[in-house]
């Protein structure tokens, strides 16, 4: 899948102020194409004869013979997605007298609409209704290459920062600064429209095998496979459709402020002491899309799991009402769960709807931290750091967007996608501490140092210009996440363990007594807590441990590094 992407702007020499515009362009081109041809042991065997039939027949005899059992050619899947985008920027700083200092910028962003080429793009619509079922959900299909999904355009993305710089006596500097900014529109579309979610183009080319174990064709007459197109159908429904949110022109916004201040404590000595904060909103991920029960689903949902009815088959009012559900259509034959969904028609595929540009995340983060840069000697040089730093989140941190919905959770997941509040889902904040720095020691060998100050050239070259240096890193573990074994049929995400009733989570770990033989065994010394300390909630129950156990934590961090 070829990538290109074009950026046009100004030369640099035309920008005498400061101002820059930029306007981008990008678009990406994506083919797929595969023959398969497969054989069996059917064409040269007796698969009707159950006396011969193991004895009889080989695969690679019937390749040999040129007999095909079935057949079936790839067909191009070309889409080419294109978006453009506009960016404005100016910037200022000055001196308001000797001690104060100001730096204002302003940045304006303008995404567009993701479009493809010829109109290949589709869209699950989760507000359209199905004009064969009656209920929300049906399949949309772009007219032409004007067409997109992404909804309204949005304009207001506008972000100043502030900077602020104050000499309050000759050895203190008070900084401080705000910022916004945006996130970009993220463009991982993996084809050329989201997914390559694109049915009206993914016809079908097959030779289907016989019904009487005859040959579907020899190859030595070539592939007689005739393509047949696919059509805009509304109704068609596969696993694992695609909705783009009406929102996801909508950029997240990031908040952060930090104030601090830098004092020299003595000569050679600098102290520095800053807070840093920031406020996310509006962040992209699709895996807090919900396509589970709905809110007003979700009682009757988990009294249905309580009550042993999941699993229940129902094809009309009365076994509905006798599994605990209500019948989302008529027609509808399947199992009584899945009539507990957002979309009954998609749990039906088994499979579930990937959300592309969803901006429900938030996020908040708080740091203190010191530093201390010091020259102790003439040639040994110290900077170490300490930060203390505070925060959460719901968006998962290693896929967030880029995820969309895959349901993997690889860090940790938020329970209950009918209620995404932080205090509700048990999104706590947790803390880690982290120390890191550097020593660095020039080697006192070579022309004007302490030792062979006078070498000649050569051993100038040899033992001269030597550096030694060590980096230090270190940090607290990070909480760890124990989710419950419960298993509930068409809940979207986790399951929470439940925290027990005095639980002690100091850790039981005792390095020194550690046994590789009983690996991935509770048996002690390799326990790290108490399994007593978790339990699984009753069955149809939500657990309260959270997506992470708030003074749980898992190993701490070291790491030293010697350097010459």
């Amino acid at each position: 899948m070829p990538f290109q992407w074009i950026d046009l702007g100004l030369p640099r020499e035309v920008l005498q102020k400061p101002r820059h515009l930029n306007l981008k362009v990008h678009f990406r081109l994506c083919q797929c194409c595969r023959l398969p041809n497969l054989v069996s042991d059917d064409q040269t065997g007796q698969p009707q004869n159950s006396k011969v039939a193991p004895y009889v027949g080989f695969g690679f005899a019937s390749f040999l013979l040129g007999d095909v059992n079935n057949a079936s050619e790839g067909t191009p899947l070309n889409l080419y997605g294109r978006r453009k985008g506009l960016s404005l920027y100016a910037s200022d700083s000055f001196k308001v007298n000797r001690k104060l200092t100001l730096t204002m910028s302003l940045t304006w962003n303008q995404s567009y609409h993701w479009h493809e080429k010829y109109g290949n793009w589709a869209n699950f619509s989760n507000t359209l209704i199905s004009p064969s079922l009656g209920i929300p959900g049906t399949i949309q299909y772009a007219t032409g290459p004007s067409d997109s999904f992404e909804g309204s355009l949005y304009s207001g993305a506008f972000a100043p920062s502030l900077g602020i710089a104050y000499q309050i006596t000759p050895k203190i500097v008070a900084r401080g600064s705000y910022s916004m900014f945006y996130t970009s529109i993220a463009s991982n579309y993996w084809f050329g429209v989201p997914y390559g979610y694109a049915p009206q183009v993914r016809g079908k080319d097959e030779i289907l095998k016989t019904g009487s174990m005859a040959p579907a064709f020899n190859w030595d007459g070539g592939y007689p496979g005739v393509y047949v197109p696919g059509s805009k159908d509304p109704n068609f429904l596969a696993w694992g459709p695609v909705t783009v949110s009406p929102n996801s022109l909508t950029p997240g916004r990031i908040n952060q402020w930090n104030v601090g201040a830098e004092i020299e404590v003595a000569r050679n000595t600098r102290l520095a002491l800053y807070y840093l904060g920031n406020r996310g909103t509006h962040l992209p991920d699709g895996e807090l899309q919900n396509d589970g029960p709905t809110p007003g689903q979700k009682a009757g949902y988990l009294n249905m799991l309580k009550n042993g009815t999941e699993w229940n088959w129902i094809w009309d009012n009365a076994s509905a009402q006798a599994a605990g559900v209500t019948l989302p259509y008529n027609g509808f034959s399947n199992y009584a769960f899945m009539a507990d969904s957002s979309f009954p028609q998609v749990a039906e595929t088994w499979g579930p709807i990937y959300y592309v540009g969803s901006p429900l995340g938030k996020s908040q983060f708080d740091s203190f931290a010191a530093e201390v840069t010091r020259r102790v000697a003439p040639g040994l040089s110290l900077d170490m750091s300490y930060g203390f730093e505070h925060q959460a989140s719901d968006i998962d941190p290693y896929y967030g967007n880029f995820a969309e919905s895959w349901q993997t959770c690889d860090y940790y997941c938020v329970q209950d996608l009918t209620d995404r509040s932080f205090s509700n889902n048990y999104v706590k904040p947790y803390n880690t501490q982290i120390g890191k720095g550097f020593i660095q020691y020039d080697l006192p060998f070579g022309k004007g140092k302490r030792f062979l100050s006078s070498a000649n050239k050569r051993l100038d070259a040899a033992v001269g210009g030597w550096r030694l240096g060590l980096i230090v890193y270190y940090s607290t573990g990070v909480p760890l996440t124990v989710d419950s074994n419960n298993y509930y049929p068409g809940w979207p995400t986790v399951v929470y363990s439940n925290v027990a009733s005095g639980a002690n989570f100091s850790s039981k770990f005792n390095q020194g007594g550690f046994n590789p033989i009983f690996n991935n065994k509770p048996q002690a010394p390799n326990q790290y807590f108490s399994g007593s300390d978790f339990n699984n909630p009753s069955y149809g129950a939500l657990g309260n441990s959270g997506p992470w156990v708030p003074g749980l934590y898992g190993f701490g961090y070291a790491d030293e590094d010697l350097g010459i």
